[in-house]
């Protein structure tokens, strides 16, 4: 082999070697990592998101739809009074529960009044690293804030203990409302720290737009739906109604346990109203009518 082709030879194996090279340290350079597992999604939620680190995390046996899609759930330390839920190929965190008693100490709160509680842009700024983490906006104006008492949100009770910040945002798919689940956080109003979160990304709609079905006639079947279950009777105007995206779920069911995935539809949304004679007061509603087959799906506030 004379100079010339020892030179060529050597030109197309450095080739070789920088084409090698490339293509096995290519994914790492273009943002290509492998795939994540559910136990190393949850790690790494609690870091970046909660500044959670050096705990212990052990998977619950079984499946869950409590979030509508299956998940998987683990507990956090041994006690497991603090769980998270994520999707069962580790991709989405679906939900996060805290344990009371690792918020809120006692000591903390005795003596202190809802005066003492923190502000609404504290409260945010506490859940701006989750919201970030979880691939939501960061802008204040974008979410629906109130603070509450879940133990007795009455004027006469003043008491920091049991004080919320509620951080809702409704979500929508194509420019339609979505009906299932909001994303919900809530923070404790003494100490800024993350109590839950439910993040559930909306499902697609079995059905389509086509709509075959009137307004007009989606109020009967609702009203239909309305006598099968509850007493009651239609509200709103009788001819105008809005298109949702909307679960196969009787939301006025709580507690009612989830046994597969959750499933949506286009549908009607017709606003009824009816007593509960346990309370003695009257709840406003909807019901959710498909806007193909004119049957309803649903129910909720």
């Amino acid at each position: 082999m004379n100079t010339n082709e020892k030179q060529e030879w050597l030109c197309w194996l450095s080739t070789i070697i920088t084409f090698t090279i490339f293509f096995i340290f290519w994914p790492m350079g273009n943002g290509m990592t492998e795939e994540v597992t559910p136990s190393q999604k949850v790690e790494d939620f609690l870091f970046e998101a909660l500044n959670m680190e050096n705990v212990t995390i052990a998977e619950r046996p079984g499946i869950s739809f409590e979030n509508g899609l299956p998940g998987k759930t683990f507990c956090i330390d041994d006690k497991c009074d603090s769980t998270v839920m994520v999707t069962e190929d580790g991709a989405i965190i679906l939900a996060y529960w805290r344990g009371f008693y690792h918020v809120e100490e006692k000591e903390y709160v005795q003596g202190k009044t809802r005066a003492d509680a923190i502000t609404e842009a504290q409260a945010f700024a506490f859940a701006t690293p989750a919201l970030e983490y979880l691939g939501y906006s960061s802008e204040r104006e974008d979410y629906l804030m109130k603070k509450y008492n879940i133990i007795n949100n009455s004027e006469s009770n003043n008491a920091l203990e049991g004080t919320r910040w509620f951080i809702k945002k409704y979500l929508t798919v194509d420019g339609v409302s979505y009906r299932g689940s909001p994303f919900l956080m809530i923070l404790s109003a003494a100490t800024g720290a993350i109590i839950s979160i439910s993040n559930t990304p909306p499902t697609l709609p079995e059905n389509t737009m086509n709509i075959q079905v009137s307004y007009a006639d989606a109020r009967p079947a609702a009203l239909n739906w309305i006598n099968d279950n509850y007493y009651g009777s239609l509200t709103g105007d009788p001819e105008s109604g809005t298109i949702v995206i909307a679960p196969n779920v009787n939301q006025f069911e709580i507690g009612k346990e989830r046994t597969e995935a959750l499933k949506t539809y286009y549908c009607w949304e017709v606003p009824f109203i009816w007593s509960d004679s346990m309370s003695n007061t009257q709840i406003e509603g909807v019901v959710w009518v498909n806007i193909e087959t004119g049957v309803a799906v649903g129910a909720g506030l």
